[in-house]
Parts: C-alpha cells; sequence; structure tokens
C-alpha cells in the first residue's frame, strides 16, 4: 500500500519523513524511483514522496501545509541555490514557477477520510497528539518519541537545512512584497487560518530555531 507524503516545496516533506524513520521505524519504506506498482501491491506500508498534485484520489495522503510566506521564501532560497535560477522573490509569490495557492486548494479538495493534513508549525514540535494523528492514520505503531534534529542537519547542509523556522521567511516575504503576496495567496491563507498581522514583528524579533 501506498501513502503519499505531498506537500508544496520547503513546507515540511523532509521533516515528516524524519518523523516516520525516527519515531515509527520507516527508515526503508520510501518507494524508490519507478516502483509504485510494487509498492502498491505490498501489503507494508510504503511512503512516496511528491510536490505534484496528481496523487490519485483512491490513494492516501499525508498533505503537509506551511504558511505560504515562510513556504515561497524558503523555496525561493532552493531555487537560487539549488537551481541557480535568478527567478524574483516576487515572481515565486506570484506563483511561478509554481503556485502555492493552486496546491493549497488541491489539498483542501481531497477527500477527508482519505488524507491527513498535517501543518508544519505542529510538525516542528511534534507533540504526542500529532504522533498518534499520523499513527493512526497509517496504522503503524509508535515506536519512540520525537526528537529535534535541526542543528545536526543543518550542520552537515546548511543551505538545504536553513532558517529552521517561519519568522525570517514571514518577514522578508511581508517585507519585500507583502502586497503583491496577499492579493495572490490570501484566499487560501485565511482558508488555512492565516492571517495577516497588522503588526507583524521584526525578522530579528522572529526566532527561527525548528526543522525546515
Amino acid at each position: 500500500m501506498i501513502v503519499w507524503l505531498a506537500s508544496f516545496p520547503r513546507s515540511g516533506n523532509a521533516l515528516t519523513r524524519f518523523i516516520l524513520q525516527s519515531c515509527f521505524g520507516a527508515r526503508n519504506n520510501h518507494v524508490p524511483p519507478g516502483k509504485l506498482s510494487e509498492a502498491r501491491e505490498a501489503g507494508a506500508v510504503w511512503f512516496a514522496k511528491t510536490h505534484e498534485t496528481d496523487v490519485p484520489e483512491d490513494e492516501p495522503a499525508i498533505c503537509i501545509i506551511r504558511d505560504g510566506r515562510a513556504a515561497l521564501s524558503s523555496f525561493h532560497r532552493y531555487l537560487r541555490d539549488f537551481a541557480n535560477s535568478k527567478v524574483s522573490l516576487e515572481r515565486v509569490v506570484q506563483g511561478r514557477p509554481r503556485s502555492w495557492s493552486d496546491h493549497i486548494n488541491w489539498i483542501l479538495s481531497r477527500d477527508p477520510s482519505n488524507t491527513l493534513v498535517l501543518r508544519y508549525e505542529e510538525l516542528i514540535e511534534t507533540h504526542n497528539f500529532t504522533l498518534r494523528r499520523i499513527a493512526t492514520f497509517t496504522r503503524l505503531p509508535l515506536l519512540r518519541p520525537f526528537k529535534n534534529a535541526f542543528d545536526a542537519f543543518h550542520k552537515a547542509n546548511p543551505k538545504m537545512f536553513g532558517v529552521g523556522g517561519n519568522g525570517l521567511g514571514i518577514a522578508e516575504v511581508e517585507r519585500e512584497c507583502g502586497e503583491v503576496f496577499w492579493r495572490v495567496n490570501g484566499d487560501a491563507m485565511r482558508a488555512l487560518g492565516y492571517e495577516q498581522c497588522p503588526c507583524l514583528k521584526t525578522a530579528e524579533q522572529q526566532p527561527d530555531i525548528h526543522p525546515a
């Protein structure tokens, strides 16, 4: 059986996979490229990562969402550092090359009985309630509690695991192109319960100490 791990890029997919490995023992349960058919026929649970929206409706999906400002800021840095892209933050906010709003709308349109929605903001803390939700959805036994390993990840790959939280990304987007962001992504943000703060703290006041 396949359980999809679906998210917009830089929204917590890697963190979710780490939680599945460290807390549920799913270290070798990730589908290799080209092995979807075999995984579908297997009796065990297999996890398939995707940033696309073509996940079959009849297959379960864990969908990870993150405040759009933080996700798009991190995605912009990823494009710059790993794809040598010169695209501006404003164009990324507008949905080029990927639309954050479209991805969120797809998640919200899925059958809730076949979808577990996790928020990045709850994953970085990962209390027992979140772990129990994952265990119930995947039917995997919870083996051990979550231990934050961001410092080790950041030390090993500081570009991939950068600021480790939402504060800096939120502040950057609001400062550089906040009006454009809310015009393009405001409906999706409000659908998720994220509101624009009229008294947004500066980046220096926003701690970033958790896994990206």
